[in-house]
């Protein structure tokens, strides 16, 4: 949320649109976007900004409230997940959800935010919610796999975007190109996004 809110790239999501592929179901993918890479982010922006139910790490359906605090300070965050002591206190916006999927409009907010902090800048505050309303029209690039592509070359794609702190060697670095899938003439290596 956080890089959201500041305009930060946020990474791409991936997909794979593969009509023989499998499903945890069972079924069979038929023209379905699989999601091959940004389940994390799909399942936080989905929890944020839809305020729709997520699964837990039990497989329970929870609602995750992403609370907002619109008069942090540089060295405090903007953006935690709800709990008690956030509900508590009042200079935080208890779910960002109402406000970027539009139950609420920015005035509901700021005149909600006002009577629980009489003493807070009006003016700046409807700013800062103006912002936080800005993330639902924020860019995510989506990668779309070639259809063509097998599982194990789609496996490997996942595995080394999922490498951390790995560099890479001189032919990695020239023959790399975004969104598709590239073999190398020099080594015969297979290089992906």
């Amino acid at each position: 949320m956080d890089s959201l809110y500041k305009g930060y790239p946020v990474g791409y999501i991936i997909t794979w649109r593969n009509p023989d592929i499998r499903l945890k179901d069972g079924t069979l993918s038929a023209g379905k976007k699989v999601l091959i890479d940004g389940q994390q982010r799909i399942t936080a922006l989905t929890a944020a900004v839809v305020g729709q139910l997520v699964l837990d790490k039990d497989y329970k359906e929870t609602n995750i409230r992403i609370a907002y605090n619109p008069t942090a300070k540089d060295d405090e965050p903007l953006f935690e997940v709800c709990n008690t002591a956030i509900e508590r206190n009042p200079i935080w916006v208890n779910n960002i959800a109402p406000i970027l999927n539009g139950d609420i409009s920015i005035s509901q907010a700021r005149r909600a935010y006002m009577g629980l902090n009489p003493d807070a800048n009006e003016d700046f505050i409807e700013d800062k919610l103006e912002q936080l309303k800005a993330i639902k029209n924020r860019q995510i690039g989506i990668i779309e796999l070639d259809s063509s592509l097998d599982i194990d070359t789609v496996t490997e794609i996942f595995i080394r975007i999922n490498q951390k702190g790995v560099v890479l060697s001189e032919p990695y670095r020239v023959c790399r190109r975004p969104t598709f899938l590239r073999e190398c003439s020099n080594d015969k290596t297979k290089i992906y996004p």
